[in-house]
């Protein structure tokens, strides 16, 4: 099947997600120069030891690139490395052919 990315349904439904260092679950992420900083929407995900990220990025070519990135086995106690080592990812994603 195809998708047809004027559907408005897919439209809203990716405007919803959460937006880096701006709304939602990524409020408090992608501060400082991330590059992904406002280009970033994203879903959050975690169990115990288990964290993950899955949108979309636009990169400094403008172009949209889709992501799913999982880190497995954080340390007990804390997801913050975790985190911070997918936030720095995405800005790498979003840096692209900069």
């Amino acid at each position: 099947a195809t998708i047809d990315p004027a559907n408005p349904h897919l439209r809203e439904l990716a405007n919803g997600l959460p937006l880096a260092n701006l709304t939602g679950t990524l409020a408090a992420r992608y501060g400082g120069q991330n590059p992904a900083r406002g280009w970033a929407r994203a879903k959050t995900g975690s169990l115990p030891g288990v964290t993950a990220l899955t949108g979309t990025v636009i990169t400094s070519q403008d172009r949209m690139l889709l992501f799913a990135v999982v880190a497995d086995q954080a340390p007990q106690g804390g997801q913050w490395g975790a985190r911070v080592a997918l936030d720095n990812f995405i800005g790498s994603l979003a840096a692209l052919g900069s």
